[in-house]
């Protein structure tokens, strides 16, 4: 399994640092720590970053008609 850390998530994403931190704290990204309390994301993570993120870019978007 291939494991990413925080700026990994922030380039695949496009969320902030700040906001891969908070949503991980939260639950809503999977995350584990590392033995020096690192944040350590799989591939799972990604994928949910990126749908959060998606969600957050179309937040307040009117749809087309």
């Amino acid at each position: 399994m291939r494991r990413f850390t925080v700026t990994d998530l922030v380039r695949e994403s496009g969320l902030s640092s700040a906001t891969v931190r908070k949503y991980a704290d939260s639950g809503k990204i999977p995350v584990q720590r590392d033995t020096n309390g690192w944040r350590i994301f799989d591939e799972r993570s990604i994928d949910v970053a990126r749908g959060l993120a998606g969600v957050a870019n179309n937040k307040g978007s009117k749809p087309e008609r």
